[in-house]
């Protein structure tokens, strides 16, 4: 239902101002870094490779890869000002450090599919003496998830450490299931982007810039198991972690690099019926 309403907010909105000319369509490319990886405090891969201590429970954020299609249509057109239009979809990655006593005996790694929704404004300016032309705006996105389950591992699997192995089990979703936790998804999720154009041909521009989206969100269920065994081989003991209660809520952002290219327009020159018309008035 959700949906429905976006797409219907969408259509009026680019109804209201459908008899501007001109328009633009972009293909874009984002690699974005979660805002957490930017601190020291999460290099919790750099410490699984020394043998280091890190997070007992809870998956980090890394990279984020996407690919989408952009519309642009005027909204004010002295100020240029336009509406966006977007697509994306993408995917995030992930992993979880299996742990005993802080100790990290094995990374987990997974990934999460997205699409998004978008719509915002962007302001544009100008230089009076190059044609490199630069964007500001703002967008609101509505995201749907996908998260890739990592089911338990019927073998163990050996570990950084030896004389031990691990069995793991995640179970992540996007809804909370009623487990009494106040956050919220928010349908509506807000970003904000900047973006340099620079004219390749006619109408065609390389677009470089960057871009912040906040609010990537999930929970999530651990169950994971570390077994010991001696010189030998014989099983000694094992260390189980198993979630209890409500599930573990993990929130991060990303701050995205952009790539693409643009072609700009008018809708007016490429009517398929706008001669057919003329000639038969004329007739």
């Amino acid at each position: 239902m959700k949906t429905i309403y976006f797409n219907a907010l969408l259509f009026c909105l680019f109804i209201q101002n459908l008899a501007a000319q001109s328009g633009e369509v972009s293909l874009v490319y984002n690699l974005g870094i979660a805002g957490s990886r930017l601190r020291a405090n999460y290099n919790s891969q750099d410490k699984y490779s020394q043998g280091k201590s890190g997070t007992v429970i809870g998956s980090n954020w890394l990279y984020d890869q996407a690919f989408g299609i952009e519309y642009k249509h005027p909204f004010i057109k002295r100020w240029n000002l336009f509406w966006n239009f977007g697509y994306e979809y993408g995917v995030f990655n992930r992993f979880n450090n299996i742990t005993e006593s802080f100790i990290i005996y094995y990374v987990a790694n997974y990934k999460v599919i997205r699409s998004e929704l978008q719509i915002g404004l962007t302001k544009r300016f100008e230089l009076k003496k190059s044609k490199i032309n630069f964007d500001f705006g703002f967008d609101l996105s509505y995201r749907q998830y996908k998260f890739s389950h990592i089911g338990g591992t019927t073998g163990e699997l050996p570990s950084t450490y030896p004389n031990s192995t691990v069995q793991y089990e995640y179970d992540n979703f996007y809804e909370n299931k009623n487990f009494g936790d106040s956050y919220k998804p928010k349908i509506m999720n807000f970003e904000w982007h900047a973006k340099a154009n620079f004219p390749l041909a006619k109408n065609v521009y390389l677009n470089v810039g960057v871009r912040a989206a906040f609010n990537y969100f999930e929970y999530q269920y651990v169950n994971y198991q570390i077994n010991h065994y001696d010189a030998e081989g014989n099983f000694l003991y094992y260390y189980n972690l198993t979630s209890a209660g409500a599930p573990d809520l993990n929130v991060g952002n990303y701050i995205h690099l952009t790539f693409g290219g643009s072609y700009r327009f008018d809708w007016q020159k490429i009517r398929v019926f706008k001669n057919k018309d003329k000639e038969e008035k004329t007739d």
